[in-house]
C-alpha cells in the first residue's frame, strides 16, 4: 500500500521503488511526462549499478580481476544476484578469472584442463554451465559431439530416445559426470534449495 512501510524491500523491486518515489517527490507528480520518468528511470538505474560496481572495486582486491568483474549492463538485463559473498573468493590464490570477452571462450579440453586464448589452464574438475539444450537438436547446431563417455559413447545418442539417469544426477557410462537440473530428480518451486540438495548428493 503507498505510503505504508514495505516490509519486503527485496533488491528486485528496488528500481521501481526507487522511481516511484523519484515521480512522488515531484513538484506535481500529476504532471511528470514520460520522457521524465524515462530519464529518472535511466538516472536511478545507473546509480544502482555503479553502487554494484563500486562494491567489487571495494571487495576484490586485484584491479584488474575487479575491472573485468563490474556489471556494464542495465539493471535486470541480467539475473541479479542477492548475495555477493561470492566475490571474496576472487582474492584466493587457487582462483582465476579467465577473461574471454575478447576471444573465442574455452577452444578446447586437454588431458589436464581448459584451453582458452591459447592459455592451458590445469584445473581438478571441469563445470558445464551449458544452459538447458542436451538433447540432439544442439548437436546437429554445434556440427560437434562435445560430450562423450566410456568407448565414445554420444549422451546426444545415449539420451535421443529419452533421458536415462539415477535420479537425475548420473547416467550410466558416463563417470565422474554430474547433473543438476530437473530431470528425473526431485523438483522444488525453491531452486536454490533443489540445487543445494543435489550439489551434496554430487559431493557425497
Amino acid at each position: 500500500v503507498f505510503g505504508e512501510p514495505d516490509l519486503v524491500c527485496d533488491f528486485w523491486t528496488e528500481l521501481g521503488r526507487n522511481l516511484t518515489a523519484r515521480i512522488a517527490g515531484s513538484a506535481d507528480p500529476t504532471a511528470v511526462t514520460i520522457e521524465q520518468i524515462m530519464a529518472f528511470r535511466e538516472e536511478e538505474d545507473y546509480k544502482i549499478m555503479e553502487r554494484l560496481r563500486r562494491r567489487v572495486a571495494a571487495v576484490v582486491e586485484d584491479p584488474a580481476t575487479a575491472e573485468a568483474l563490474k556489471p556494464y549492463y542495465r539493471f535486470m538485463c541480467k539475473r541479479p544476484c542477492s548475495s555477493e559473498e561470492y566475490l571474496t573468493a576472487f582474492n584466493r590464490p587457487n582462483v582465476t578469472l579467465v577473461d574471454v570477452s575478447a576471444s573465442k571462450g574455452v577452444e578446447r579440453l586437454t588431458e589436464n584442463g581448459i584451453v582458452a586464448d591459447g592459455v592451458e589452464y590445469d584445473v581438478d574438475c571441469v563445470i558445464f554451465a551449458s544452459g538447458f539444450e542436451i538433447s540432439t537438436e544442439i548437436s546437429r547446431r554445434y556440427a560437434i559431439d562435445t560430450i562423450e563417455g566410456r568407448d565414445g559413447l554420444s549422451l546426444f545418442e545415449y539420451w535421443q530416445d529419452s533421458y536415462k539417469t539415477l535420479h537425475g544426477i548420473t547416467s550410466r557410462g558416463f563417470p565422474n559426470m554430474f547433473f543438476t537440473g530437473f530431470i528425473q530428480g526431485g523438483v522444488s518451486a525453491n531452486t536454490t534449495a533443489m540445487f543445494e540438495q543435489q550439489a551434496r548428493h554430487i559431493a557425497y
